[in-house]
């Protein structure tokens, strides 16, 4: 499956080179611009490279050539493209449009091993307007018959303004990846999205929504589980030196193990988190260091303010009744930035609600899990029956000991921290000591 992941990576980084123009009138004003468009992307930390190799300027076509180098698993790969010119404005306001196409080219060396332009048509056009605005459309036809699986092609388009914001939507009927043993299959895929300009900021900032028709996951020639309506949607903004957001997943239905699942979401928004902090963790996460404690000093050392991190929605709704639940999780740095983290400056509070029903399906769903990892299964008739006796004694040693409230046919936990004393359902709790 990597060489699938590695032609999606490819392509996509292709959609970063969409403008690379601005108002030029001249063979020789477009090479410089060209070449001063060159250099690391901005907003993926030297991620993607990109460095132009030769240009033939004219007064009405220019040609030239670049390679493009983005890192994937701690390896470089390049792409080389072609650039074709038309140096010739329109009625419809523009001033110049470019054809880029990836090609194989013995004085630049071979391409990626996934990619034959052959067999493999990609084309970008980047149509260069008078105003300053650029629209790049690509057309891609598609894999079929690979070792690693099908793609049935991608068309899609990448407008810029002078301001920098970016709006783009990218579309594809099918792409499948596969191997001896599993299959992924995605239908309708579309990725829409209006950004802002990432070159100051140093990370991308704006509205995405990444949208599957249909995902099934495959293992040993069975559906292993099967997503209808998949949505991942996410949305940022920044206010001088804070960063605020939403992450939004979710699912119209979910087929998994002969149990079917509808309505899930999960939505999870955060507040006032520094600038300075976040741009510290995406370099680090970029270098592979993400984790471990000198991250979680020197991170808490940029804190100027006092971040939030909401869990604004969780639900999921099954035959069996609903769950749902929410928390918040708050740090109150009033005093000065990079003070020692203590518990009375943490602040949380929250609640989940599950129908006994439902709760009682997901803990036996848990058990089996954790008696086959286990290798308890082998040898031993374990029944349904059994399971479900074991998980209602969960439940019911929970519900007497105060960790969950029974109204009717729902239980429910609430919770808070505040000032370093942990209540659950009121109940206060000595596990966390100021």
């Amino acid at each position: 499956m990597n060489k699938g992941v590695l032609a999606v990576s490819g392509l996509t980084a292709l959609l970063f080179l969409g403008a690379v123009g601005a108002p030029k009138v001249s063979g020789l004003m477009l090479e410089q611009h060209f070449r001063e468009s060159a250099g690391s992307l901005p907003g993926l930390n030297e991620q993607l490279h990109w460095e132009v190799t030769s240009f033939e300027r004219g007064w009405f076509e220019s040609r030239a050539e670049s390679v493009l180098t983005f890192r994937l698993d701690d390896e470089s790969h390049r792409v080389y493209l072609q650039h074709q010119i038309q140096q010739i404005p329109g009625l419809d306001g523009r001033h110049a449009r470019i054809y880029t196409t990836p090609v194989s080219s013995e004085s630049l060396g071979p391409p990626v091993s996934w990619f034959n332009p052959t067999q493999v048509p990609i084309e970008i056009v980047t149509t260069l307007m008078l105003n300053g605005k650029t629209r790049s459309s690509i057309r891609f036809v598609g894999v079929e018959g690979s070792s690693w699986g099908q793609w049935s092609g991608v068309n899609g388009f990448f407008d810029t303004a002078p301001n920098g914001r970016v709006h783009f939507s990218i579309h594809s009927p099918l792409f499948m990846l596969s191997d001896e043993d599993r299959r992924l299959e995605a239908h309708s895929i579309r990725l829409t999205g209006e950004l802002g300009d990432p070159s100051e900021a140093g990370y991308i900032v704006g509205d995405m929504v990444f949208e599957i028709g249909r995902l099934q996951i495959d293992e040993a020639g069975s559906p292993l589980a099967v997503f209808d309506g998949l949505r991942f949607a996410s949305s940022s903004h920044r206010d001088a030196e804070m960063i605020g957001g939403t992450f939004d997943f979710g699912f119209d239905e979910l087929a998994i193990d002969g149990e079917s699942y509808r309505d899930g979401r999960l939505s999870l928004a955060f507040e006032r988190f520094d600038a300075a902090a976040l741009a510290l963790m995406l370099k680090l996460a970029w270098a592979d260091e993400l984790g471990g404690l000198a991250l979680f000093t020197n991170t808490l050392a940029l804190i100027r303010h006092s971040p939030a991190l909401s869990l604004e929605q969780i639900q999921l709704t099954s035959s069996a009744g609903r769950f749902e639940g929410r928390a918040k999780v708050a740090l109150d740095f009033t005093t000065q930035a990079g003070q020692a983290l203590d518990l009375s400056v943490l602040q949380v509070d929250g609640y989940l609600a599950s129908s006994l029903a439902l709760l009682e399906s997901l803990l036996v769903r848990g058990l089996r899990v954790q008696l086959a990892r286990d290798g308890l299964v082998e040898g031993v008739d374990y029944q349904d029956k059994q399971l479900h006796e074991l998980a209602r004694e969960q439940i019911a040693g929970a519900i007497n000991m105060g960790w969950l409230k029974e109204q009717g046919d729902t239980v429910l936990i609430d919770f808070e921290l505040i000032g370093g004393q942990l209540r659950v359902n009121g109940m206060p709790l000595s596990l966390i000591q100021r």
